[in-house]
């Protein structure tokens, strides 16, 4: 009898769905989350876009966290095969001030979106605090606030710079924070002045559409029409910046009075001086020209030290903007948006104090970043 009991009941566990990741292994790639007051409501729209590591596996049980006073939330949905939203099944579970989202997903795409109604009103004054929770580790964090229609004075803080007109002419303010941990907390406060109580979606919606000759004019759509001739033209002289600075490597084997100083290279190693050909790790003479090697100056030491003020994300974008992608490429790559991209280069270039994307292909290349092929 007992061992009939036994092999009901591993019979019966044998038919159990397949258990999901459980949550302390969720890891997420980027999370973007969107601030936009008085959108459709006269309360704080919040947008959730998340996207998980590819070290997550799928199916996963995933948890986020809302404010209680929000109720639930408008709507929870996970990308499909073909890039679309569709609607996810969750389950809440009130924690005091928070409220817990949880669903299970077979996407690494998850979107959730809920009003807030702690947008505070006095006269034309408008307020609100905003307070997040990370569940899990985070690699990227990118903060949008939306300023809503006919507003002016809008302020932030922590700020989140300077604001940028979107296609729909509106205006965003928006951030990159790097490497969170679970459990890290964000808080962000904003105000404005706005004399009207018209939602932004409904200006919208009751603008003048542009006629057919001002379309071209549009800087949003001149932009999209030029950016892939420009991006060409910078991939262009990057290449031909590294076929310069290859050939000159090359070319001092001629000259045995250019003898300088090697090249650390990735992985342990230097780069001859003189033929630019790869040492092996702790060589003293080139195996191909003899030369002997001389040590990485304090200069190349000081590249290494710049190497390490880059966070783990914007290494990842150097590395392949140095390689010759484009932003949209770079985003699809990473699961970021081509503006979260340009961020990062942004931040990138003034960490490393240049202006160009010749010079971020250079130091990719003297810090072994990438490699000459």
């Amino acid at each position: 009898m007992k061992t009939r009991w036994l092999l009901l009941t591993l019979l019966f566990l044998f038919l159990l769905p397949h258990p999901v990741q459980a949550q302390e292994d969720i890891q997420i790639n980027s999370l973007r989350i969107s601030l936009w007051p008085e959108y459709d409501r006269p309360e704080m729209l919040v947008i959730y876009q998340a996207r998980l590591a590819d070290t997550v596996t799928l199916p996963a049980q995933v948890s986020l966290s809302i404010p209680t006073v929000a109720g639930q939330p408008h709507a929870v949905a996970v990308g499909d095969p073909n890039g679309a939203l569709v609607n996810a099944e969750y389950q809440l579970q009130v924690e005091g001030i928070w409220t817990t989202v949880t669903l299970e997903t077979d996407s690494p795409f998850i979107q959730m979106e809920y009003y807030d109604p702690g947008l505070q009103r006095q006269g034309d004054t408008r307020s609100f605090q905003f307070l997040a929770v990370c569940q899990y580790p985070v690699d990227a964090l990118e903060l949008e606030v939306q300023q809503p229609f006919d507003a002016e004075n809008l302020t932030v803080s922590p700020s989140l710079g300077q604001a940028e007109q979107g296609p729909d002419g509106l205006w965003y303010y928006d951030a990159m924070f790097d490497d969170l941990s679970a459990g890290d907390t964000f808080a962000l406060s904003l105000s404005y002045i706005k004399p009207s109580t018209t939602l932004t979606l409904a200006a919208l919606q009751s603008a003048t559409p542009a006629t057919a000759e001002q379309q071209p004019e549009q800087p949003a759509v001149s932009f999209r029409k030029v950016l892939p001739w420009v991006g060409g033209g910078i991939i262009f002289l990057a290449a031909a910046l590294i076929a310069l600075g290859y050939w000159r490597a090359r070319s001092q084997a001629l000259n045995p009075q250019s003898v300088g100083t090697a090249m650390p290279a990735k992985s342990g190693g230097v780069f001859c001086q003189n033929c630019g050909e790869r040492a092996a790790a702790g060589a003293r003479f080139c195996q191909v020209c003899g030369v002997e090697l001389q040590p990485h100056t304090e200069e190349d030491q000081a590249e290494e030290g710049e190497l390490e003020i880059l966070s783990k994300r914007e290494k990842e974008v150097l590395t392949l903007v140095a390689q010759g992608m484009t932003s949209p490429e770079i985003g699809e790559k990473l699961g970021i948006s081509p503006k979260t991209v340009s961020r990062h280069r942004e931040r990138i270039m003034k960490k490393l104090g240049t202006s160009n994307v010749a010079d971020l292909v250079k130091f990719a290349i003297r810090t072994g970043l990438v490699e000459l092929e």
